[in-house]
């Protein structure tokens, strides 16, 4: 178990609107989808899954996967939350993902918000698509997601 960075910028977006959510970080229906390209993070345009599903991954062999692991909030004067890394098992045919996104699942697409958009770049090949959080020293608190100068996101794939 790893923390995650709850504020991706400059290599992603946290949207906002639903920050709270992640104050249930040990619910489990938090869920990590793979977007490819033209997908941008829009706060303006995208609040639910169905605003950004156009660009999800097409691959019979892919599917979204349920964050496992996760902790947190914890601290006191920083707040982090960890969580497994990312194993979207093997994933065939040759899209790229572009970003990683978290949501939370509530009935269907149209009511499920997002929460965080990671910028990534992994390319599927047929073996195991999984991303892998930086080591828990580069975990950001929440104190950091209201400001504009956190440091890079720890997500990597491998």
């Amino acid at each position: 178990m790893s923390c995650i960075d709850v504020n991706p910028n400059p290599l992603g977006l946290v949207y906002m609107a639903h920050i709270d959510e992640l104050w249930g970080w040990d619910n489990t229906n938090f869920r990590w989808m793979l977007l490819k390209s033209p997908f941008l993070p829009d706060r303006a345009t995208q609040e639910f899954v169905d605003d950004i599903s156009t660009n999800e991954f097409t691959d019979g062999s892919y599917s979204r996967v349920t964050t496992t692991g996760t902790g947190g909030p914890t601290g006191t004067d920083s707040l982090s939350w960890t969580a497994s890394d990312v194993a979207f098992g093997s994933v065939a045919g040759t899209e790229t993902a572009n970003y990683l996104v978290l949501f939370l699942q509530v009935t269907n697409d149209a009511d499920s918000p997002l929460l965080v958009a990671y910028r990534i770049d992994r390319t599927a090949d047929s073996t195991a698509f999984t991303i892998k959080w930086g080591n828990s020293g580069q975990c950001l608190g929440v104190q950091q997601v209201f400001s504009d100068t956190q440091a890079p996101a720890v997500a990597n794939g491998s």
